[in-house]
């Protein structure tokens, strides 16, 4: 393996299935490093999306919120279901899908008014991780609705769009939000996820005159 160019070691790993990646990162330090860098989970991401192709649903008239996952593969020309158990179900029994982006899943309380404790949940890892408290103040607050990821900046980077208000990214490196100006946005607009990429637009419906 040591002897092997990186771009083909990268090649390899991209075409693992996802069990396999995760035993991957558990031989050695080495190899946890190559699993976890973000080139690599771009590359990944790139090469499964053209081939493998999968729905997560969410269960909206229920006491008890549940996230399935269908795998509509030709695994013995048979769709494989499986109900997820995220990690943080028992402190967030109540949430919502803020959005989705490579994999991932951007998730919120939405039994709170000001919904401020999110989480980003890999339903195939079962992996999740909670976002600090944004400490932003803004007004109107409803819930989070946009989410996505960054991948030029290739960090990690993503942003989340708050009650059509305001647009936030987030650091993962430095482990908080920060401001962001951008100049000429509409005081009131709605987010277009497409390719990872939120894209603001003028929400008529809430402007006043």
């Amino acid at each position: 393996m040591e002897r092997l160019p990186l771009e083909i070691v990268l090649d390899i790993i991209t075409r693992l299935p996802i069990a396999s990646l995760l035993r991957f990162k558990c031989v050695c330090k080495a190899w946890l490093s190559i699993a976890e860098d973000i080139h690599l989970l771009h590359l990944y991401h790139q090469n499964t999306a053209q081939n493998n192709v999968c729905l997560v649903l969410q269960g909206e008239h229920s006491l008890d919120c549940q996230l399935h996952v269908i795998d509509p593969s030709n695994h013995h020309h048979k769709t494989i279901t499986k109900r997820l158990d995220p990690p943080f179900k028992s402190s967030m029994p109540n949430f919502d899908i803020a959005g989705s982006c490579n994999g991932f899943l951007c998730l919120f309380d939405d039994s709170q008014l000001v919904p401020d404790t999110i989480f980003i949940y890999n339903p195939f890892t079962n992996e999740s991780k909670q976002l600090p408290p944004t400490n932003k103040n803004f007004s109107n607050q409803r819930v989070v609705l946009g989410f996505g990821f960054l991948c030029r900046l290739q960090t990690g980077e993503f942003m989340l769009e708050y009650g059509n208000q305001a647009l936030v990214p987030y650091d993962p490196r430095q482990e908080e939000f920060k401001k962001l100006d951008i100049h000429g946005l509409p005081n009131c607009f709605e987010t277009v996820t497409f390719k990872g990429s939120l894209l603001p637009l003028q929400d008529h419906t809430q402007m006043q005159i």
